[in-house]
Formats: C-alpha cells, structure tokens, sequence
C-alpha cells in the first residue's frame, strides 16, 4: 500500500535535508519549498497550505526532538496531550478535548519518545504497565 501524501511529502523533504550540514527551522522550510514544488509538478497536486504547514512543523518537531507534538507543547494554550497510540493523539485546550489529525512515524517513534520522556523519572512502560502519566515543565 502506497504511503499516504503526507507521508510522501515528509520522505521528499528529508531527502532534500539529506547532507545539510546545519538544519535549522529555516533550512527546513527551504528543503519543503524544494520538495512541494517537485511534488505539485510531478503529481500535479495542489497543496493546501495547512498541510504545508503541518508537514514542516512535523519535521521541526523531530528535529527538536519530540515528533509531532511539539507544536502542540509550543501551545500555550495546550493544557494536556493525550497519547493512545501513534495516530491517536489529542489535545486539550480551554477544557475541550479534540483528536489531533498528527501521528507518529510509527509505533517504535512512540516508544523511543515515551521512554526517552520517562527516563528521568526512573519509571518505564511495558506490556504489563502499558500507560503512562508525566508532565513536562
């Protein structure tokens, strides 16, 4: 099964990072105008700017190390995330929770990000404890 265009979009931008000595947010948003214009030209595919946006603050997020939820921790207005799984992933602002259209990469992403969030405070999830509750300052 084909990758979804998001997912392809997110492939395409990363091979254009691929050998950048310096990635920042801006060398990012550089490699994504590179990446969607070959992308619109070769499927002749408009692309909306809320998934251009979405797209390149997903790999902001994995550069800066927390994935697709660090825009949601960029927030101020976020006052929870809650996590069941790689595409399951909402967010509570103003009292009222909604799913989020963000996921991870894939199960093993959520895990590295989860244990990496954990490790300091000495717990860690396993098929017998297989949820967590942590806040970040």
């Amino acid at each position: 099964m084909e990758p979804d265009i998001r997912q392809q979009l997110h492939d395409a931008v990363i091979a254009v990072l691929r050998g950048t000595v310096e990635i920042t947010p801006a060398t990012i948003r550089h490699a994504a105008g590179e990446a969607f214009a070959r992308f619109e030209q070769q499927r002749r595919i408009p692309l909306s700017p809320e998934l251009r946006e979405s797209v390149i603050a997903g790999i902001i997020g994995e550069v800066r190390g927390l994935g697709p939820i660090q825009p949601l921790m960029d927030d101020p207005l976020v006052t929870e995330i809650m996590i069941n799984g790689p595409d399951h992933i909402y967010v509570e602002r103003g009292g009222i929770k909604t799913k989020t259209d963000l996921r991870f990469q894939s199960e093993q992403d959520l895990r590295r990000l989860v244990e990496r969030l954990l490790m300091p405070t000495g717990r860690r999830i396993d098929e017998s404890l297989p949820y967590a509750d942590f806040a970040i300052e």
